[in-house]
């Protein structure tokens, strides 16, 4: 009897257990699979950290290069698709790190890191958002650092004061942009030419002609054990140091003007930089390899990191001009790698990418001698900072590709089945229609393109509905003073006093008016 007690109880017992589990099971956090993979990500990776300080597995607080890329990210999927959740996250980071006076918890100038000022570029948003005089303040500080940061003696910035005479290809990365992007916000127009600069000293020191490849970095003075004795580089082209070289083009690209001396040359060195990556794509896999100049070699494995910066670089290089259009062939091929190789979805749909380099560098306290056994034994680990960052980057590049096919697509259909996306009105029946009102009628209901029309110079006595199922839709006189819409009879129409006084009455959305007299 007694083991009978004992059993029902146990029984009892497993069953109170598994209905606790399916209970948080239920109450788990999820991600609906049915958003853009930039949302998915960035949810995911908020889920998994819900304090924005914990990103890149932090257990206190750290002003960091990974957080200031992770909430960079972040806040372009908000510009993009919106949330609110997504900039009180970013904020979060900021108001904690940034004090009242503009200082910066753990961030001392006098290390002179350009690791700690890639995490000053999210702050620029913040700024613009909250209008706190202290993020401005905080961003003069970061800034001030590069005034007195140490160089060569031909002007490169040191990758961080404790390696001294060495220019990293990660560091070009960390400082370059933010310094583009201030001297653009702060009209410091004497800046660029350093910033141009730092970008063509990297190149001349890091590129190895005989693999045609850029090292990882070079030590100037060609004192560490690291460095050749003749080139002071380093031994290998680690695949993410050339990630964060072509990441730094197309971000501070963004803030360089086009007519600025050398603007040239860092795109010819860029377009070299693509061709580099095209030639190194694993043609099977369509991702990039941890070490590139062994390529397939035994225990070189296919790497994430430096995969997703590089799909990045060239799908932003091709929608901002600076790349032939050939390359989005590439960067095609790499996102749909990093999708196969790399992308993990579990069952409450949180997003993860697997196989990144954790860390790599060269010299140190435990010094790295920089050779092929170190890079591809160090330590690999999922969602990383450095991997999540740039997949949501890539993913943002990639939904505005499908996007931009889509829109050329309805406008490919529409043009085909008769509907035009230009019209004109004109009095004297020289265009497709006499009046406005028969415009109106003449434009399909809820279109995904522009459509134009354009009023021919006269006096359109009517008055005109735009309907409430009509959008994008652009209203243009030909002369300004001479297009005329009037309704001169409308003001006591049915008796009804200034009641449906109106010339002209929108109901539309996004319907634009210029060039033109109502």
């Amino acid at each position: 009897m007694k083991n009978i007690i004992f059993s029902r109880r146990r029984t009892m017992l497993c069953l109170s257990l598994l209905t606790a589990l399916l209970l948080r099971a239920q109450q788990s956090p999820q991600v609906s699979t049915t958003l853009p993979w930039s949302v998915r990500m960035t949810q995911s990776e908020m889920i998994r950290n819900p304090e924005s300080w914990q990103l890149d597995f932090q257990p206190q607080l750290k002003w960091d290069y990974c957080h200031g890329l992770e909430l960079q990210a972040m806040l372009d999927v908000y510009d993009r698709y919106g949330d609110e959740k997504i900039y009180r996250y970013a904020l979060a980071y900021a108001d904690t790190m940034v004090n009242v006076d503009g200082s910066i918890k753990k961030y001392r100038v006098e290390e002179y890191s350009l690791d700690r000022v890639n995490p000053g570029k999210f702050l620029f948003r913040i700024y613009e958002q909250t209008k706190e005089d202290k993020y401005r303040i905080a961003l003069a500080l970061l800034r001030s650092q590069l005034d007195t940061h140490p160089r060569n003696a031909d002007g490169g910035f040191w990758h961080k004061q404790v390696y001294p005479n060495q220019v990293w290809l990660d560091g070009v990365y960390m400082g370059a942009p933010f310094y583009a992007e201030y001297a653009y916000r702060n009209d410091r127009v004497n800046d660029y030419q350093d910033v141009i600069f730092q970008f063509l000293m990297a190149a001349r020191h890091t590129y190895d002609a005989k693999n045609n490849l850029f090292r990882h970095a070079c030590d100037v003075s060609r004192k560490e054990q690291w460095a050749d004795p003749v080139t002071g580089q380093s031994q290998h082209s680690w695949g993410r140091a050339m990630g964060w070289y072509a990441m730094a083009f197309v971000d501070a690209l963004d803030f360089i003007p086009k007519h600025e001396a050398g603007r040239d040359s860092m795109l010819t060195v860029f377009n070299s930089l693509a061709e580099m990556i095209k030639q190194r794509q694993d043609e099977k896999s369509g991702v990039w390899y941890q070490v590139l100049d062994r390529s397939g070699d035994a225990d070189n494995y296919l790497e994430s990191s430096c995969s997703a910066m590089f799909t990045y670089a060239l799908f932003k290089g091709v929608r901002k001009g600076y790349l032939n259009r050939s390359y989005l062939t590439t960067a095609i091929k790499g996102y749909q790698g990093i999708m196969k190789q790399f992308i993990e979805v579990d069952d409450n749909g949180l997003v993860s990418i697997t196989r990144a380099c954790a860390v790599a560098g060269l010299g140190g306290k435990n010094y790295r001698m920089g050779d092929y056994n170190y890079y591809i034994n160090e330590p690999i680990r999922t969602n990383d900072a450095k991997a999540v960052a740039p997949f949501i980057l890539a993913s943002l590049e990639w939904e505005q590709l499908q996007e931009d096919e889509r829109i050329i697509s309805v406008k490919q259909a529409a043009v085909q089945s008769g509907y035009k996306s230009r019209l004109v009105v004109a009095r004297d029946g020289t265009g497709d229609y006499r009046s406005l009102t028969e415009a109106m009628d003449g434009i399909r209901a809820s279109m995904d393109y522009t459509v134009t029309v354009h009023i021919k110079k006269g006096v359109y006595k009517e008055k005109v509905v735009i309907p409430a199922w009509l959008n994008n839709v652009v209203i243009e006189g030909e002369d300004a003073d001479h297009t005329i819409i009037t309704y001169d009879d409308h003001a006591n129409i049915n008796n009804m006093g200034t009641f449906r006084t109106y010339t002209v009455r929108v109901d539309g959305n996004n319907i634009t008016f210029r060039n033109l007299t109502i």
